[in-house]
């Protein structure tokens, strides 16, 4: 059978090593990814509360400016309207308007046709099929008369400077005598343009002059617009009082969206007419996005400020598309926009009254709600978002302010992106630092490790002696102990051995000790050629001695005879109170009888010795015998050794036989 090797404890003490490595690099790891998590959560939460914040803020300053300017734009409208020389001027104007009588001519009708029908080519987008000149030509020969005078002959732009056109109509004196004043009283106000209408609805005075100078907003091909609806809740207005009309697209404007402010000129309690200020859409969106100064509102690269209608219209533009209008189509596109809308806002140049932007924002606003979260806007952009509605003069009209998850956040890709550089070079070090701590804790059990394995391959005369505070010593101490312990057993094991081989070596030959003591018990052989010496002690019968002190004369007698029998090499075998039985030659196949002559001669002599030197009354009796004989082991409980054959019961007769 071969031996089962022990196990090497070194190396189960460096594997021990990484194994408590990887326990502090797995908790520095975990605690590094649980505070990463811990900050980046904690750290998404506040980005989310500060944006939403700003978001408020930005919300709330642009809608109160939106509310200022609305208000200062009636003001200035009611202002300019109280002004004595307006209701003079519509007065006037009316009179000398209805008292202009001239017609055109063929040619000039015909230049008046052609500039309209110039200008429907440029207002109409492609696709859209354009209106007919006819419907949006002035209804009356007066109409088209002064528009001939004072918007066919003169750009855009030169217009307002024409304080007479020189054709010699009533009309004409009478405008000489009010334009300058009244543009001078406008530009006082900032206005660019301002409209009179008289009471039936006629625009007898406009300062740019466009293509609704001198038309009938009611009757006239403008009837259909927010303007004219406008005129009827003048009739019976209170003083002062302005009607803000929501943006439209407004035709004489080239089709582009307008507001109005509007409201009653009186002279004393009677109306006399109205007068009309637009607000180009431009006006709003500079207002709204403070000129497009999106640092200034913290709206960063993304964040936008707009203004929705109740219609779910946009009422200012869209920041990308005033950035970038071709990414904003592109957005359109991405949005799953029809080619019809995107075509839209590329023809008319404008996202105004155009983008719908029905999100939940605004459904929220619309509901009196204000809105505060996260969701898709109008181009299905991921946005922080806040909306409300706010005092906008009855337009109904609420404030949307946003940015882009993605530019919100970005802070914390860019600490996730740090984090993940700093892990990438901080695990190597954690490792290593982690190897270098657990070799270092762990460097007290190498040498214990290497001295258990030295115990387990046999070796128990190990000694540590750590001295220490710490477990490692503790441990060590218990270790010495234990292999202490170990030595102590092992001499007892061999004390206990050695008294065990002299047991039985006192029962039976020495060479068959061993054999016993490795286990074997049926011990039998048989010898040729035994030398046998038999000692027969008797009491002197001429004394008193009685048995028990024969055995005892015995018993000090056979003490004698092992170290007599030793010097001769012979062997005690059996002994009982009277009778000792030695062998020469068991272990040798030749006959030995000579040495056991030998033997028995100075046993002779060492007995008379014995006796003389103790005077005792006892007679011993030697015999020497040789032959075969059957040696065996007998009794387990109590064990002896028997050697039986007719050398032994001779040698015992003869000694019996022998004199004293």
């Amino acid at each position: 059978m071969t031996a089962a090797t022990p196990p090497t404890l070194g190396r189960e003490g460096r594997s021990a090593s990484r194994h408590v490595a990887g326990v502090m690099i797995i908790a520095a790891l975990v605690s590094a990814l649980l505070v990463g998590v811990y900050n980046y959560f904690t750290g998404r939460a506040l980005l989310a509360d500060t944006v939403n914040e700003q978001l408020i803020d930005v919300a709330t300053n642009r809608a109160d400016r939106i509310e200022t300017g609305l208000a200062s734009l009636g003001n200035l409208a009611s202002t300019l309207a109280l002004e004595p020389s307006v209701p003079e001027a519509i007065a006037d104007l009316t009179e000398a308007f209805a008292n202009t009588t001239e017609v055109l001519e063929p040619e000039q009708e015909a230049e008046l046709v052609e500039l309209y029908r110039a200008g429907i080519d440029v207002i109409t987008p492609p696709g859209v099929t354009p209106p007919e000149t006819e419907t949006l030509l002035p209804r009356t020969d007066t109409a088209r008369y002064l528009q001939y005078w004072y918007v066919t002959r003169a750009p855009l732009e030169e217009r307002p400077a024409i304080a007479d056109a020189g054709d010699g109509s009533a009309y004409s004196e009478a405008h000489a005598r009010h334009h300058d004043g009244l543009v001078a009283q406008a530009r006082t106000l900032d206005l660019v343009e301002m409209l009179l209408i008289d009471l039936d609805g006629t625009v007898v005075y406009s300062i740019e002059k466009r293509a609704d100078f001198a038309t009938n907003l009611l009757t006239g091909p403008h009837r259909d617009t927010a303007l004219a609806g406008a005129i009827d809740q003048l009739a019976t207005a209170a003083v002062g009082e302005v009607v803000v009309v929501d943006f439209e697209p407004y035709l004489p404007a080239q089709g582009l969206p307008v507001l109005w402010a509007v409201t009653a000129v009186r002279t004393g309690d009677e109306v006399v007419g109205v007068l009309a200020t637009p607000v180009p859409n431009e006006a709003l969106v500079a207002l709204v996005t403070a000129d497009m100064d999106w640092d200034a509102l913290g709206l960063g690269d993304t964040g936008e400020v707009y203004i929705v209608g109740p219609d779910r219209l946009l009422r200012t533009e869209s920041r990308l598309w005033l950035d970038d209008p071709d990414g904003y189509l592109e957005a359109m596109a991405d949005a799953g926009y029809s080619d019809d809308e995107i075509e839209a806002v590329r023809a008319f140049g404008t996202t105004v009254l155009i983008q719908e932007v029905d999100t939940d924002p605004v459904a929220a606003a619309l509901r009196g709600n204000t809105y505060e979260g996260t969701g898709d806007n109008y181009l299905g952009q991921r946005t922080r978002a806040v909306a409300g509605a706010f005092d906008s003069g009855g337009l109904g009209w609420i404030v949307v302010t946003e940015a882009q998850t993605g530019e919100i956040f970005a802070p914390l890709r860019s600490y996730l992106l740090r984090l993940l550089i700093v892990a990438v070079v901080a695990v190597p070090i954690v490792i290593i630092v982690a190897l270098v701590i657990a070799r270092r804790m762990l460097r007290p059990v190498e040498p214990i490790a290497s001295a258990a394995d030295r115990v387990a391959a046999g070796d128990i005369d190990v000694t540590l002696g750590m001295r220490g505070n710490d477990e490692f010593s503790d441990l060590a101490a218990q270790f010495d102990a234990f292999t202490a312990e170990l030595r102590r057993q092992r001499a007892e094991v061999a004390r206990t051995d050695d008294e065990t081989t002299e047991l039985l070596g006192s029962v039976m030959p020495s060479r068959l000790v061993q054999q016993y003591k490795a286990g074997e018990r049926d011990i039998a052989e048989a010898i040729r050629n035994a030398s046998l010496v038999a000692v027969v002690i008797a009491a002197d019968d001429g004394g008193s001695v009685s048995e028990d002190e024969v055995a005892e004369y015995g018993v000090a007698f056979s003490s004698g005879l092992d170290r007599l029998a030793g010097d001769h090499g012979a062997e005690q075998i059996d002994s009982s109170a009277s009778v000792l039985l030695v062998a020469v030659g068991l272990g040798s196949d030749e006959l030995e009888s000579d040495r056991a002559l030998a033997f028995a001669s100075d046993l002779r002599r060492w007995t008379d010795d014995f006796i003389a030197d103790r005077e005792v009354p006892v007679t011993v009796g030697i015999g020497v015998a040789a032959g075969d004989v059957v040696a065996n082991v007998v009794g387990t409980q109590r064990l002896a050794f028997e050697v039986l054959g007719t050398p032994r019961r001779t040698s015992e007769a003869l000694a019996r036989a022998a004199g004293p």
